[in-house]
């Protein structure tokens, strides 16, 4: 059976046509049983899980079971599966009764771990070998059931002897998760030397831990080099009790009556502001220093001397483009590629050092463009308007959609980046196949202009992913691709107030089983997406329209409307705020690069404001991405701290940063990587 037959039955299963529709249903439903793969028992998974239908559900529950007991080898995978995937009480609680398990050595090995069969487990799996090989190909939320498990139950073992991907993995890549799991795998085993070594390469907030955690007597490092270092940091780790929470430095004002800004992007993956003014001016500022310069570029002319400026500029580490020929949006790619698009829907697509033999001009929109997003992995970016167009900037392939017959509200790109999902002003919501720009599904979600979209990554491989949208009507939760709508009653009845009550933006949880809503009653809540609980809240004094991700911290940024605006960062596993800045007037954008060492807001009144927030970013930043500025930042701060703890927190990141830019740690003689078993740690990212 082919993949869109598949969609088209399950479509009919979850959502029966008003006339046959209970007929077509079921014969639907017996399709699916009798196709009898892997993919069509996926489907089936999802449909008992997320079905509304009492009698369906049970039905499809018998003859689940009657296929089971005929001996129904894929019927067992596929209730084996809808486990790992789904945890369900009910489908576990069967599968232990019966005795079932995946044929499959490595899913077997993840079932009995999952499902905390240990005996059954040690048997399988004395090495570990095969859990490892099925935490490489899980899911993201699978992963973290197995990370949670082992952290709540102790079971370390089989990351202390084996591999949780296979390697290398660099530092960058670890999260906040595997860093608690590593670090307390290597501490059991006591491999002192390895620990001190992942110290002088990992955040310096996991090495603050990592030093308090090697013995105070019995162990030093090897490398006499070396021993005054961990002498020093040891005696500076024991001190700091606490990691500091920095008030950022705000920057002097750009003033776009004086500086004219129109268009700016960090040349980091990731959008800083765009702003919709037209002037004929290119200019590149480092704004952690303010220096930089600025070329005429009339309607965007390449010429030689602008070559040599870009070329010359791209040396800089934080760069932003400003007053930028009528552009209205403008992006950096992987490779350097630059995309920008005018407020007349002209785009220029350019790599910056190379501008003249590459830059490209074509008129896709009517106009300046009204939502925009980018990919996870930075590949794919896309712009629309009264269409989307997609650019895919490995292959330079630009992609036109057309679909939506009102102008584009918001963009976003499912977290694998198979999908692109947009909403418009009519309240319907599109999704496209980002590889083929096809067009797989088309609803009116909303009553009135989708404000806000946000993917979550909660299924299984080869089922769905859940889209959360957002309007003047409320909440709305559908599976993707065919949005499909899930449990209208999930929500707490604030969520359908009225107009007086809207949600304004929307934002991951993180997790892959929540969401964060900003609302104009000045809320910010967490839900859970299958359940519909509140997880926590935080309460603003006024409406809340900005969300933002704040990198490297597992933080986020909210910040409310109207003429004194508060940002608060906070914890998103549990909304507790760490900080609280005053903002200069209404924010209407609020942006940061990949590394966090600046936050850059737009009033509605054209003030761009940038705050310097290095200390804030650096104890999430590997050692490896830090550079000579952080170390200067770090010395002006020891300065004038007095405190005892937060001076000796800022003397012992000193101390790294130190040794690190001085390369005093002796290559030749350090690991290229650090092995958890199989799991190799890349040093040097």
């Amino acid at each position: 059976m082919k993949a869109a037959t598949r969609l088209r039955l399950r479509e009919l299963v979850l959502k029966p046509a008003a006339l046959l529709g209970s007929l077509r249903q079921l014969d639907a439903l017996d399709k699916l049983v009798l196709d009898n793969t892997p993919a069509s028992w996926a489907v089936l998974a999802d449909v008992l899980h997320t079905s509304q239908d009492t009698q369906l559900q049970q039905r499809l529950w018998r003859q689940w079971q009657q296929e089971i007991q005929r001996g129904n080898r894929n019927a067992v995978e596929g209730l084996c599966q809808a486990v790992l995937t789904y945890a369900t009480p009910t489908l576990t609680r069967y599968c232990l009764e019966q005795g079932l398990y995946p044929q499959d050595e490595a899913l077997r090995a993840l079932f009995y771990f999952l499902t905390e069969q240990w005996e059954a487990y040690e048997a399988l799996d004395f090495d570990h070998r095969r859990l490892q090989e099925a935490y490489l190909h899980a899911e993201a939320p699978i992963q973290q059931r197995v990370m949670e498990l082992a952290r709540r139950t102790g079971r370390i073992a089989w990351l202390s002897q084996g591999a949780v991907a296979r390697g290398p993995l660099t530092v960058q890549q670890l999260g906040t998760r595997e860093w608690e799991v590593i670090v307390s795998a290597l501490s059991a085993a006591e491999r002192w030397d390895e620990l001190w070594w992942l110290a002088q390469s990992a955040p310096l907030s996991v090495g603050w831990r990592i030093v308090r955690a090697l013995p105070a007597r019995g162990w030093q490092p090897r490398q006499e080099a070396e021993q005054a270092l961990w002498r020093g940091v040891r005696s500076y780790a024991e001190v700091a009790e606490a990691l500091p929470i920095p008030v950022p430095r705000r920057m002097p004002a750009l003033d776009t009556a004086e500086s004219e800004v129109v268009a700016a992007a960090f040349d980091q993956p990731q959008i800083a502001w765009s702003l919709s003014k037209v002037r004929d001016e290119i200019a590149m500022r480092h704004l952690l220093d303010g220096t930089g310069w600025s070329y005429t570029l009339p309607a965007f002319t390449s010429g030689r001397e602008v070559s040599a400026y870009i070329e010359e500029a791209m040396d800089e580490s934080w760069m932003t483009i400003e007053r930028t020929s009528t552009l209205a949006h403008i992006v950096w790619l992987p490779g350097g590629r630059v995309w920008a698009t005018n407020m007349f829907g002209k785009s220029y697509y350019f790599e910056a050092q190379r501008l003249e033999e590459t830059l490209k001009a074509k008129r896709w929109l009517r106009g300046a463009p009204t939502a925009n997003a980018r990919s996870m992995d930075g590949r794919y970016a896309a712009i629309a308007q009264d269409v989307v167009v997609m650019l895919d900037a490995q292959e330079g392939v630009v992609r036109v959609l057309k679909g939506h017959y009102a102008p584009v509200t918001c963009l976003t790109f499912a977290p694998d980046g198979a999908w692109l999902v947009s909403g418009d002003q009519a309240g319907y919501v599109t999704v496209w196949e980002v590889g083929t720009g096809k067009l797989l599904a088309r609803e009116a979600l909303h009553a009135g202009p989708v404000r806000a979209l946000v993917t979550l990554d909660t299924s299984a491989p080869g089922t769905a992913d859940t889209l959360v949208s957002s309007a003047s009507d409320g909440l709305r939760l559908s599976r993707l691709p065919a949005l499909q709508g899930m449990r209208p009653d999930q929500y707490p009845q604030e969520t359908r107030q009225g107009p007086a009550y809207e949600v304004l933006a929307l934002a991951a949880g993180g997790d892959g089983r929540s969401f964060i809503t900003a609302d104009t009653w000045g809320m910010v809540r967490a839900l859970d997406a299958e359940s519909g609980e509140e997880r926590w809240r935080l309460q603003h004094e006024r409406a809340v329209s900005i969300l933002l991700p704040y990198p490297w911290r597992d933080w986020m940024i909210s910040a409310n409307v109207g003429p004194h605006p508060r940002l608060k960062f906070w914890q998103v596993q549990d909304g507790q705020v760490v900080l609280e800045l005053d903002g200069p007037g209404a924010l209407t954008q609020l942006s940061t690069g990949w590394h966090g060492r600046l936050l850059v807001g737009r009033t509605q009144y054209d003030q761009i404001v940038v705050w310097g927030t290095t200390l804030l970013a650096l104890p999430g930043l590997p050692l490896a991405l830090t550079t000579a500025h952080d170390l200067d930042a770090v010395q002006a701060t020891l300065d004038t701290v007095k405190a005892p703890q937060e001076r000796a927190w800022w003397s012992f990141a000193a101390a790294l940063l130190r040794w690190r830019r001085r390369f005093a740690i002796e290559l030749e003689k350090a690991p290229a990587t650090i092995q958890v078993g199989e799991f190799d740690i890349e040093l040097e990212g």
